[in-house]
């Protein structure tokens, strides 16, 4: 026959092994506390089992303190990227980009366009209108022509490094 006090300590057992399952930790998650428990959980084991205060376990790890930032991240100015741009700020964006020593680019800005203007007005891609224009991909005459209706660039060898059926 087991004594009493047996009986309470197999009681306490299995209360506590039904616990842990509730809350679904294993004793091997159980055991590892012995390194400290998170002041969150200690406090939320607190809540629901009053007779197990913070002050009972052997160690409390606290949350990492954030350390505040002494740069300041406000802007000086206000600043919007996706506005819609005039056509003025567009050229001038283009003419940065390119500079003044560029003779097509001269050509389309001449007309009041930028490389995706003139890329648009013909239905392709300003990146496509770019491999044409340094021979990385080859350039159809029919296109060629298509932009020297627009701009007055000929559609020629000369001028159009990897172009195709002249």
């Amino acid at each position: 026959m087991r004594s009493l006090s047996e009986v309470e300590d197999a009681i306490k057992t299995a209360l506590f092994d039904r616990w842990l399952a509730r809350i679904g930790w294993s004793r091997e998650t159980w055991a590892g506390f012995a390194q400290g428990i998170p002041r969150e959980w200690a406090e939320g084991i607190a809540a629901t089992l009053p007779e197990i205060p913070v002050t009972m376990w052997p160690r409390i790890l606290e949350a990492p303190k954030l350390h505040e930032r002494s740069v300041s991240t406000r802007r000086s100015k206000s600043v919007s990227v996706n506005n819609v741009h005039t056509q003025n700020h567009r050229m001038k964006i283009s003419e940065a980009k390119a500079g003044d020593d560029d003779p097509f680019a001269k050509a389309y800005r001449k007309r009041g366009l930028t490389q995706n203007g003139l890329a648009a007005a013909v239905g392709i891609k300003g990146s496509l209108l770019s491999m044409y224009r340094t021979g990385a991909r080859p350039i159809p005459i029919e296109r060629a022509r298509a932009i020297a209706a627009i701009i007055q660039w000929p559609a020629d060898k000369a001028h159009w490094p990897n172009l195709l059926g002249e």
